[in-house]
């Protein structure tokens, strides 16, 4: 079972007030609690290095270490830990600098009772407690921004262009970092390769197999060109990194300029076609998502022919899944109906439209997964 008793260092030579704080703290503490003793700073030292210790009384008239000389060595070594310090008179100049140096608080000797002993180590405790997970989340957040920035850095910093095309993507994390990205990826024979993946979860983690995922595909489309081979090369990396713990689902589509078609691979992840006066066409998912079955097999689909007005579309679970406060879905159906109201705007017009219904759905609530939206655009030739 694990140790609930409050354990307390006193630093003191006088054996008549190390008695007296003794019986003030077994009159008034409510709960377990243990008091050990030492007699000077370099016994508490050692004694800090080997043992739990909750809160520290330190006597400032130690004979070896007189004044502010023995809480210094002691705030050095244990900054996290509460020290209240004790006088044997009241000097407001002394106590002033202990409290300045660090120091969670001042007692007079002379002036001491059960309930102000118990109450000051007791709060000295619990201020100690809070700073320390204080610092500990500015720590992690700074770790997060800057996470954040390094992802931030692996997302297109604008889209390629493509004569006869408009492309545009957008993300938006739930987390400081997720779990989603998108890209475009320049092929080795003059197409262009268009990503949209989701990370199963969100988060640091997920955001680091993102990462690990958008670098193999990137490595990958340099020596193998058919994008279902290329996913199970893929596949077989992250089922073994991931041990069948964690899993992507990827769309991954490669356009052909020139010919104005596309072929596609998708691991759990389908994406649309629409145009102005026709049903969208789904492209299904060609197989099961990423990193669960190194044994997967993931089938390359098309060529897909494209036409001037037409809307290449992909997105990850973030849009149709996101909830309004009466809990419904904005759903697929809702995501298709905005793309295909907005098939005349221009491609990021089209991807800010969608994210803003999304985020009028869900009435100012946060996201409770990763956004992410690509949106390709055929031009007239």
């Amino acid at each position: 079972m694990p140790d609930l008793a409050v354990n307390i260092l006193l630093v003191d030579d006088s054996a008549e007030d190390v008695s007296l704080i003794r019986g003030l703290l077994d009159r008034r503490w409510d709960g377990d609690f243990r008091m050990t003793h030492v007699e000077d700073v370099a016994t508490a030292l050692d004694f800090l290095a080997h043992q739990r210790i909750d809160a520290i009384l330190l006597d400032l008239t130690l004979k070896d270490t007189p004044g502010l000389s023995g809480f210094l060595q002691l705030y050095a070594k244990a900054p996290h830990l509460p020290v209240i310090v004790l006088s044997g008179h009241h000097d407001d100049s002394l106590a002033m600098k202990a409290v300045q140096a660090g120091a969670q608080d001042y007692l007079v000797k002379s002036q001491l009772t059960d309930e102000l002993l118990v109450r000051s180590v007791r709060y000295g405790i619990e201020r100690a407690g809070r700073e320390h997970a204080e610092e500990a989340l500015r720590m992690t957040t700074a770790k997060f921004r800057v996470a954040r920035d390094i992802q931030r850095r692996l997302f297109p910093a604008r889209a390629p262009t493509v004569p006869g095309y408009d492309l545009a993507g957008l993300t938006s994390p739930a987390d400081e970092t997720g779990g989603d990205f998108y890209d475009y990826i320049p092929l080795a024979d003059g197409r262009i390769g268009l990503v949209v993946a989701d990370v199963s979860n969100h988060g640091l983690g997920s955001a680091l197999l993102m990462a690990e995922t958008r670098a193999y595909l990137r490595a990958l489309v340099l020596s193998q060109n058919d994008a279902g081979e290329i996913l199970g090369h893929v596949n077989r990396i992250l089922a073994t990194d991931t041990a069948g713990r964690h899993f992507v689902t990827l769309f991954f589509a490669q356009l052909d300029p020139e010919k104005r078609q596309l072929h596609y691979a998708g691991a759990g992840h389908a994406a649309y076609l629409l145009s102005a006066n026709a049903a969208p066409r789904l492209l299904e998912s060609t197989s099961l998502p990423l990193g669960i079955d190194e044994h997967l097999r993931v089938r390359c689909e098309g060529p897909v022919k494209l036409s001037p007005g037409q809307v290449f579309f992909v997105c990850t679970d973030g849009v149709q899944e996101a909830q309004s406060p009466s809990r419904e879905m904005f759903g697929t159906q809702r995501a298709l109906a905005v793309v295909q109201e907005n098939l005349h705007r221009e491609a990021a017009e089209i991807a800010a439209r969608l994210y803003d219904a999304v985020r009028q759905h869900m009435a100012g609530a946060p996201l409770a997964d990763d956004v992410t939206v690509l949106v390709l655009k055929v031009l007239a030739e």
